[in-house]
């Protein structure tokens, strides 16, 4: 029997506990979705897995309004609230996967809107602009390689039905 190698089991140990650690830090900022409250445009389960929640400056161009809020990123949509107390974040809105566009602007900036520019656009201003535009277009991403999958599904239905 072969001893296992030492250097080894540091390093896949190390490897676990990032994991751990990164899985445990998921769950304490998923804690803050609680704290939406007013939020009846949509469905807070439904929007998927939880991404990321971070604290931020948030400029609403239809209500030509500054507010501090928290920004929440799902799977399917990313919310948007006002913070008005340590434990309450008021809806504010929301952008949906499927409309969603990305822009960044400055080095701490960065604006989203729907499909169209001018349409619906909210800036945020973070310190952490550089992870969240990430996480972002990860997620837009990753819509599109399901859109992508289900056409050639739809189209390799069609030629079976076809050619069979």
């Amino acid at each position: 029997i072969e001893q296992p190698n030492v250097k080894e089991l540091i390093a896949s140990s190390c490897r676990a506990d990032k994991q751990v650690q990164r899985l445990l830090d998921r769950v304490n900022e998923s804690m803050h979705i609680n704290d939406i409250v007013e939020c009846y445009d949509i469905t807070l389960l439904q929007q998927g897995m939880f991404k990321k929640v971070d604290e931020m400056q948030i400029y609403d161009w239809d209500q030509r309004r500054r507010y501090r809020g928290r920004v929440f990123l799902f799977d399917k949509a990313l919310i948007y609230t006002e913070a008005i107390d340590k434990d309450v974040a008021r809806y504010r809105g929301h952008f949906a996967r499927d409309l969603m566009g990305i822009e960044r602007q400055e080095k701490n900036k960065f604006i989203l809107f729907e499909t169209k520019r001018g349409k619906h656009e909210v800036e945020f201003i973070t310190d952490n602009v550089d992870l969240w535009y990430e996480l972002i277009r990860d997620v837009l991403f990753k819509f599109a390689e399901e859109g992508m999958f289900i056409c050639f599904l739809y189209f390799y239905n069609i030629l079976l039905k076809k050619y069979i």
